[in-house]
């Protein structure tokens, strides 16, 4: 058979390739044989043959871990892994590859080799050290930290990270320092070491990474804390933040925190203060150590703190009345620190009293509970006017819980004749009028019988007691002195009673009393029920008719505010009097009656026919007809016909048409007659039109037609009253 050419070409070229091969190999190994030679006689000539051949293996089978073919891929990786430990430091040197899939396909092996990486844990730390601008290396780096176990190494690492560089590097070894917690303590001092020198930004960051690794017993933390906070010159956060962080320290943190009560930042002594409160007694030996330092110029903050420490800082007691001693006027904080102190401060606080008398003391006792408040009031008899009038008035401030124990020591008081000191006792009193029914027999023989100043004072003591004062009251309308009989029918309205005897004392007592303001008094009793309105109109209505001017007045009024139908009845009737003064009285009560149009509307219109009634009157009546709620269009139809009868007066007539401007439902009835009087020739009549068309008249062309041209009238009142009318009529 003939061969190809191009066949015997392939096979010369095969041969050929071959032998250069062959030749190679024979002279690569003549030359590795020349280096051994020259080596000392040894078998580290095989173990440096391995290390290069290892290398290199290393790096094929890295290089096809890329491959497109899986197979060779996959092999690659396995043969990667199934490595012993000296593929460590090559693939730690290859995790910082530029090829993102290579880089994480060595990332991947590591995660398997956590014994060989603590062998290796230096050579990692370097390269984790030497890629500053490698985020994605030093995430992968801090990853595989937190999976060795020499966390002491590798949390120092992380934390040098954290010195000032590249802001976007600090995230990474700060998240992983939070994640290895309480393991990461020995990076501690790198971390205090870059917060000093953090800028605005890192600060929080570092901070918080340090309140996540740094617990109760991290002493470089607590010395950094403790030095750092009475020095402190950062902003207000930067305070905020340390302080928290410092006050999970506990019992610890006393010392600083005192100190910190007189540092001249705010901010950061109230909140020593705050947490300091915390702690109670533990407190009060260091407190006191500072009041009893002559050269401490932090003693009124310490002195709001022992108040704020309540019964925890009795101890203080001593040393709170020796300050208050040594300048009493400066000092007065330190007795009010001693009130919130309960019992153990009430003697002192006692003795103090008895010794100066002093306002201050006595607000102080009257702010320590049942003891103090009842030691107050007991001391009532034994002092003198101004004292007992100081101690009143801060009795008058106590809890009203303490009236049942207080409120017999008070009633001892009254009956004193000077009026200030009664008017306080009496404002006392009333304070408690809770419990002064205890002493409601004595309370009522003063109102009664004592011819005291302060009277007026006892009057609103019973009213507060409510409704067993009622026979004090009804006492009190026999009595001599009309103060106490006008008091008592004040009282008497005030609580509301209409009993039927009470009701009858109050005529009997009417139609006798002299004086001018028990009557007004007795007028308002009778006024103010409408369920007595029976009884009450006859006496009322005898008053108007057959009264003085005053009674006269009163008792009109006093029919008006009843408002019943027997109180309209007889107002009507005493319009039909003679006495023109009853007559006009009782026309000017009318309109509290507009429910009862029946009855008003006959006498209200023969009043505006009646000629001989005033103009004023006249207006009166309109005004209250024109009120009524019943019989509407009855009502327009009157004031229509009195608006054009000519034989009544202009101005009363000019009233009725503006009268009109209630009766908007009945437009269609008013808007003609109002339209012939806007034709009319009375220009007073004329102005009074316009308005009312304005506001309740038909709207439609006619009506505006007819304002439009009252509107360029001459007359100067028409004019504005057509303006006026047209601005009305174009708002509905």
């Amino acid at each position: 058979m003939a061969k190809s050419p191009l066949l015997i070409l392939s096979f010369f070229l095969f041969f050929a390739g071959c032998k250069d091969k062959t030749t190679a190999k024979q002279k690569s190994t003549q030359n590795e044989g020349a280096v051994n030679q020259s080596d000392s006689p040894s078998k580290s000539a095989p173990t440096v043959e391995n290390a290069a051949s290892k290398t290199r293996r290393f790096q094929n089978c890295l290089s096809d871990s890329l491959s497109a073919d899986t197979k060779v891929a996959k092999s690659s990786i396995a043969e990667l892994k199934s490595a012993g430990p000296d593929v460590v430091p090559f693939l730690i040197g290859n995790i910082q590859n530029r090829q993102p899939k290579l880089r994480e396909i060595v990332f991947q092996i590591l995660l398997d080799k956590k014994n060989a990486l603590e062998v290796h844990i230096d050579v990692l730390i370097k390269a984790f050290e030497n890629n500053q601008h490698n985020l994605d290396t030093r995430t992968k780096i801090s990853k595989l930290f937190l999976m060795i176990g020499k966390k002491d190494l590798t949390s120092k690492a992380l934390a040098r990270s954290c010195q000032p560089g590249p802001i976007n590097m600090k995230p990474v070894s700060l998240e992983a320092l939070k994640t290895m917690g309480k393991d990461a303590s020995p990076a501690i001092p790198e971390l205090i070491t870059a917060l000093d020198k953090a800028g605005h930004r890192e600060f929080q960051s570092i901070l918080m990474t340090l309140e996540a690794i740094a617990c109760s017993e991290s002493k470089e933390w607590f010395v950094y804390l403790t030095k750092t906070l009475p020095t402190i010159s950062y902003k207000q956060n930067y305070k905020l933040s340390l302080f928290k962080s410092f006050n999970k320290f506990g019992d610890q943190t006393i010392p600083t925190l005192v100190l910190l009560i007189g540092h001249s930042n705010f901010t950061l002594n109230n909140m020593a203060k705050i947490e300091l409160q915390k702690y109670g007694s533990k407190v009060v030996p260091s407190l006191v150590n500072i009041m009893e330092d002559n050269q401490s110029k932090s003693k009124e903050q310490v002195v709001s703190l022992l108040g704020a420490l309540g019964k925890d800082a009795a101890a203080s007691i001593p040393t709170l009345l020796k300050y208050y001693q040594s300048n009493k006027i400066k000092n007065r904080k330190a007795l009010k620190a001693i009130s919130t102190m309960g019992e153990p401060g009430l003697l002192p606080m006692k003795e103090l009293f008895n010794k100066e008398k002093s306002s201050l003391a006595a607000e102080c006792l009257s702010q320590m509970g049942e003891k103090g408040v009842v030691f107050l009031a007991s001391k009532l008899s034994s002092l003198n006017l101004q004292e007992k009038k100081m101690v009143v008035r801060r009795l008058s401030r106590c809890p009203k819980k303490f009236g049942k124990q207080v409120t017999p020591f008070l009633y001892n008081e009254l009956g004193n004749s000077d009026e200030q000191y009664s008017r306080k006792l009496n404002d006392c009193l009333r304070w408690f009028h809770a419990d002064a029914e205890a002493s409601l027999p004595k309370i009522s023989d003063l109102f009664l019988n004592s011819s005291q100043n302060s009277r007026t004072e006892l009057f609103h003591v019973l009213v507060s007691i409510g409704q067993k004062s009622t026979p004090t009251f009804s006492m009190g309308l026999t009595s001599k002195s009309a103060e106490v009989r006008e008091l008592s029918l004040r009282g008497l309205t005030e609580l509301k009673r209409t009993e039927s005897n009470v009701h009858d004392m109050v005529v009997k007592l009417l139609k006798k009393e002299a004086s001018q303001s028990v009557r007004r008094a007795a007028l308002r009793y009778l006024s103010a029920f409408e369920e007595q309105s029976n009884k009450s109109v006859p006496v009322l209505l005898r008053l108007a008719t057959e009264g003085e001017d005053i009674d006269r007045s009163s008792a009109l009024q006093a029919l008006a505010k009843i408002g019943t139908k027997e109180a309209c009845l007889a107002l009507t009737k005493c319009l039909k009097s003679k006495n023109s003064k009853l007559w006009a009285g009782a026309l000017n009560n009318l309109s509290s009656f507009t429910q009862y149009s029946e009855l008003l509307y006959p006498a209200l219109t023969k009043i505006i026919k009646d000629k001989k009634t005033k103009q004023f009157q006249t207006y009166t009546a309109i005004n209250t007809l024109v009120k009524l709620k019943d019989q509407r269009k009855k009502i327009a139809s009157f004031l229509l016909k009195i608006s054009r009868d000519t034989k009544m007066d202009v101005a009363v007539r000019r009233h009725a048409i503006i009268g009109h401007k209630t009766f908007a439902k009945h437009s269609a009835l008013i808007t003609p007659p109002l339209l012939k009087l806007l034709k009319g020739k009375d220009r007073t009549l004329q102005a009074a039109s316009c308005v009312t068309l304005g506001s309740v008249g038909v709207k439609d062309k006619v009506v505006l037609k007819a304002l439009n041209k009252a509107s360029l009238s001459k007359d100067s009142k028409v004019r504005q009253s057509a303006q006026f009318g047209l601005t009305e009529f174009h708002k509905r």
